[in-house]
């Protein structure tokens, strides 16, 4: 049962983690998508080069918070919601930012946005053990 639950957790990290840094890529598609015709071969070129190492650094950047939500969301329903509801679209906007400036902070500064979600993960295990 033990192995279950591990596995539903890593399942869902990976998901949510996915699902996260695919994000910024489509609203790249989507800014973009209507200027692409006026756009040369190669600046076409950079953008995609852009998105997959967007892409690269994104997807494991993205794996401690979305770590912390799945372990909360089995203590604490609603504590995870409200915390992906702030602090997913902060950890969006961070790897949009990143993206543009091609940062290589990425992961220290997901890292850093997902800190409040583990405190509050051992502050619900702390409160539940009492």
């Amino acid at each position: 049962m033990n192995r279950v639950k591990i596995t539903s957790v890593a399942v869902r990290t990976l998901i949510l983690s996915l699902l996260l840094s695919l994000t910024p890529i489509a609203v790249f598609v989507v800014y973009f998508a209507f200027g692409w015709t006026t756009f040369e071969s190669e600046d076409l070129e950079y953008g995609y080069t852009l998105l997959s190492r967007l892409f690269a650094f994104a997807w494991p950047a993205s794996v401690p918070l979305s770590l912390a939500l799945a372990l909360l969301h089995r203590r604490s329903r609603l504590v995870a919601h409200l915390l992906a509801v702030a602090l997913v679209p902060l950890t969006l906007i961070g790897f949009l930012l990143a993206g543009l400036l091609q940062s290589g902070i990425l992961a220290i500064a997901s890292a850093a946005l997902s800190l409040p979600a583990w405190l509050a993960l051992l502050l619900v295990r702390v409160v539940q053990q009492r």
